[in-house]
Protein backbone atom coordinates (compact mmCIF):
# COMPACT_ATOMS: atom_id res chain seq x y z
CA UNK A 1 0.00 0.00 0.00
CA UNK A 2 2.55 2.56 0.47
CA UNK A 3 4.64 1.59 -2.62
CA UNK A 4 1.13 2.27 -4.08
CA UNK A 5 1.13 5.77 -2.58
CA UNK A 6 4.34 6.61 -3.57
CA UNK A 7 3.58 5.96 -6.80
CA UNK A 8 0.35 7.75 -6.81
CA UNK A 9 2.57 10.98 -5.67
CA UNK A 10 5.34 10.37 -7.84
CA UNK A 11 2.53 10.27 -10.78
CA UNK A 12 0.84 13.51 -8.95
CA UNK A 13 4.41 15.24 -9.38
CA UNK A 14 5.29 14.64 -12.97
CA UNK A 15 1.97 15.71 -13.80
CA UNK A 16 2.61 19.10 -12.18
CA UNK A 17 5.83 19.51 -13.48
CA UNK A 18 4.57 18.75 -17.09
CA UNK A 19 1.75 21.37 -16.67
CA UNK A 20 4.28 24.02 -15.71
CA UNK A 21 6.97 23.33 -18.46
CA UNK A 22 3.80 23.83 -21.08
CA UNK A 23 3.31 26.93 -19.21
CA UNK A 24 6.36 28.43 -19.37
CA UNK A 25 7.30 27.57 -23.27
CA UNK A 26 3.78 29.23 -24.22
CA UNK A 27 5.09 31.98 -22.42
CA UNK A 28 8.74 32.43 -23.86
CA UNK A 29 7.40 31.48 -27.56
CA UNK A 30 4.98 34.39 -27.06
CA UNK A 31 7.77 36.96 -26.80
CA UNK A 32 7.97 39.90 -29.27
CA UNK A 33 10.61 39.74 -31.69
CA UNK A 34 11.30 43.32 -32.74
CA UNK A 35 13.57 43.94 -35.61
CA UNK A 36 14.28 47.68 -36.64
CA UNK A 37 13.97 48.85 -40.12
CA UNK A 38 16.93 50.16 -42.28
CA UNK A 39 17.80 53.47 -42.29
CA UNK A 40 18.01 55.01 -45.33
CA UNK A 41 20.45 57.97 -45.53
CA UNK A 42 20.82 60.65 -48.81
CA UNK A 43 23.95 60.90 -50.54
CA UNK A 44 24.80 63.95 -50.11
CA UNK A 45 24.16 64.57 -46.74
CA UNK A 46 25.81 63.91 -43.19
CA UNK A 47 22.88 62.43 -41.06
CA UNK A 48 23.65 63.00 -37.05
CA UNK A 49 21.66 60.27 -35.18
CA UNK A 50 20.60 60.59 -31.88
CA UNK A 51 17.31 59.68 -29.90
CA UNK A 52 14.81 57.32 -28.48
CA UNK A 53 13.20 54.61 -30.04
CA UNK A 54 9.28 53.97 -29.69
CA UNK A 55 7.84 50.99 -30.48
CA UNK A 56 3.96 50.03 -31.18
CA UNK A 57 2.86 46.54 -31.05
CA UNK A 58 -1.02 45.57 -31.91
CA UNK A 59 -2.92 42.70 -32.29
CA UNK A 60 -0.11 40.72 -30.11
CA UNK A 61 -2.61 37.85 -29.07
CA UNK A 62 -2.75 37.33 -33.09
CA UNK A 63 1.06 37.60 -33.45
CA UNK A 64 0.85 40.11 -35.88
CA UNK A 65 3.56 42.65 -34.52
CA UNK A 66 3.97 46.20 -36.26
CA UNK A 67 7.32 48.49 -35.26
CA UNK A 68 7.22 52.06 -35.50
CA UNK A 69 11.36 53.40 -35.30
CA UNK A 70 11.68 56.78 -34.73
CA UNK A 71 15.38 59.09 -34.87
CA UNK A 72 15.67 62.07 -34.14
CA UNK A 73 18.83 64.36 -35.27
CA UNK A 74 19.64 66.70 -37.61
CA UNK A 75 21.60 66.46 -41.31
CA UNK A 76 23.49 68.89 -43.18
CA UNK A 77 22.14 70.61 -46.75
CA UNK A 78 24.39 73.11 -48.13
CA UNK A 79 25.37 75.54 -45.27
CA UNK A 80 22.54 74.66 -43.47
CA UNK A 81 21.72 72.42 -40.10
CA UNK A 82 18.27 71.37 -40.15
CA UNK A 83 16.83 69.46 -37.51
CA UNK A 84 14.49 66.28 -38.86
CA UNK A 85 13.14 62.92 -37.25
CA UNK A 86 12.95 60.09 -39.22
CA UNK A 87 9.95 57.25 -38.62
CA UNK A 88 10.58 53.92 -40.24
CA UNK A 89 13.71 55.70 -42.74
CA UNK A 90 11.62 58.82 -43.77
CA UNK A 91 12.71 61.96 -42.83
CA UNK A 92 10.53 64.84 -41.65
CA UNK A 93 12.22 68.25 -41.25
CA UNK A 94 10.77 69.76 -38.26
CA UNK A 95 11.03 73.45 -39.38
CA UNK A 96 12.19 74.07 -42.87
CA UNK A 97 12.88 77.94 -41.98
CA UNK A 98 15.44 78.51 -39.70
CA UNK A 99 18.89 78.77 -40.54
CA UNK A 100 20.32 76.23 -38.04
CA UNK A 101 18.66 73.66 -35.99
CA UNK A 102 19.64 70.39 -34.21
CA UNK A 103 17.33 67.81 -32.36
CA UNK A 104 18.21 65.57 -29.69
CA UNK A 105 15.63 63.03 -28.03
CA UNK A 106 12.37 62.63 -28.68
CA UNK A 107 9.44 60.93 -27.02
CA UNK A 108 6.02 59.14 -28.87
CA UNK A 109 2.98 59.03 -26.84
CA UNK A 110 0.61 56.10 -26.99
CA UNK A 111 -1.54 58.88 -29.42
CA UNK A 112 1.07 59.34 -31.63
CA UNK A 113 1.89 63.15 -30.11
CA UNK A 114 5.73 63.44 -30.92
CA UNK A 115 7.80 66.11 -28.51
CA UNK A 116 11.10 66.71 -29.59
CA UNK A 117 13.62 68.34 -28.24
CA UNK A 118 16.06 70.80 -29.55
CA UNK A 119 17.69 73.82 -30.17
CA UNK A 120 18.09 76.63 -33.00
CA UNK A 121 20.03 79.91 -34.29
CA UNK A 122 18.18 83.15 -33.99
CA UNK A 123 20.38 85.88 -35.05
CA UNK A 124 23.34 85.48 -32.68
CA UNK A 125 21.44 83.80 -30.23
CA UNK A 126 21.05 80.10 -29.85
CA UNK A 127 17.63 79.75 -28.59
CA UNK A 128 16.21 75.93 -27.10
CA UNK A 129 12.85 74.67 -27.48
CA UNK A 130 10.93 71.92 -27.92
CA UNK A 131 8.75 70.52 -31.20
CA UNK A 132 4.77 69.43 -30.64
CA UNK A 133 3.91 67.40 -33.24
CA UNK A 134 5.81 70.30 -35.40
CA UNK A 135 5.32 73.72 -33.60
CA UNK A 136 8.30 75.22 -31.84
CA UNK A 137 7.83 76.26 -28.31
CA UNK A 138 10.83 78.32 -26.67
CA UNK A 139 11.93 77.47 -23.34
CA UNK A 140 15.83 79.46 -23.17
CA UNK A 141 16.64 82.83 -24.90
CA UNK A 142 18.75 84.27 -22.40
CA UNK A 143 22.19 85.86 -23.03
CA UNK A 144 23.66 82.57 -22.86
CA UNK A 145 22.59 79.15 -24.85
CA UNK A 146 20.93 76.74 -23.85
CA UNK A 147 21.68 72.93 -25.07
CA UNK A 148 18.62 70.45 -24.18
CA UNK A 149 19.75 66.91 -23.69
CA UNK A 150 16.56 64.68 -22.63
CA UNK A 151 13.06 65.24 -22.51
CA UNK A 152 10.28 63.62 -21.08
CA UNK A 153 6.57 63.94 -20.48
CA UNK A 154 4.36 63.28 -17.38
CA UNK A 155 0.93 62.15 -17.40
CA UNK A 156 -0.92 65.55 -16.70
CA UNK A 157 1.05 66.94 -20.04
CA UNK A 158 3.85 69.14 -18.53
CA UNK A 159 6.74 68.50 -20.43
CA UNK A 160 10.35 68.49 -18.78
CA UNK A 161 13.43 68.95 -20.85
CA UNK A 162 17.22 68.87 -18.93
CA UNK A 163 20.30 69.78 -19.84
CA UNK A 164 22.20 73.00 -19.53
CA UNK A 165 23.04 76.83 -19.78
CA UNK A 166 25.59 79.23 -20.21
CA UNK A 167 25.79 82.03 -17.42
CA UNK A 168 28.42 83.94 -18.67
CA UNK A 169 31.00 82.43 -17.12
CA UNK A 170 30.21 78.57 -16.97
CA UNK A 171 27.92 75.58 -17.90
CA UNK A 172 24.99 75.18 -15.02
CA UNK A 173 23.27 72.28 -15.14
CA UNK A 174 19.46 72.64 -15.32
CA UNK A 175 16.25 71.34 -16.37
CA UNK A 176 13.00 73.45 -17.61
CA UNK A 177 9.30 72.35 -16.62
CA UNK A 178 7.11 73.90 -18.98
CA UNK A 179 9.59 76.38 -20.12
CA UNK A 180 10.67 77.24 -16.35
CA UNK A 181 14.31 76.98 -16.06
CA UNK A 182 15.22 75.25 -12.55
CA UNK A 183 19.14 74.96 -11.92
CA UNK A 184 20.51 71.99 -10.09
CA UNK A 185 23.89 73.65 -9.24
CA UNK A 186 25.70 76.40 -8.17
CA UNK A 187 28.71 75.87 -7.07
CA UNK A 188 32.14 77.50 -9.35
CA UNK A 189 32.49 74.81 -11.38
CA UNK A 190 30.48 74.05 -14.83
CA UNK A 191 27.91 71.07 -14.70
CA UNK A 192 25.86 69.02 -16.93
CA UNK A 193 22.58 66.93 -16.89
CA UNK A 194 22.04 64.66 -19.38
CA UNK A 195 18.92 62.72 -18.91
CA UNK A 196 15.88 62.77 -17.31
CA UNK A 197 12.64 60.81 -16.05
CA UNK A 198 9.33 61.56 -14.79
CA UNK A 199 7.85 59.08 -12.44
CA UNK A 200 4.31 59.20 -12.11
CA UNK A 201 3.08 57.29 -8.64
CA UNK A 202 -0.45 57.14 -6.90
CA UNK A 203 0.14 59.02 -3.53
Amino acid sequence: MLYLEKKYIKFQFYNILSILIIFFLSISCNKDIIVPPEINTDADGFYNYTGNINTNIINRSKGQIVTNVYIVGSYIDGERQIACYWKNGEKINLDDALLSSDAYDIVVLSDDTIYISGEYKDGSKIKTCYWKDGIRTDIYDGSGYGEPKSLAISLDGSVYVAGRYYDGEKRVACYWKDGVKIDLYDGPGSSDARAIIVLNQRE
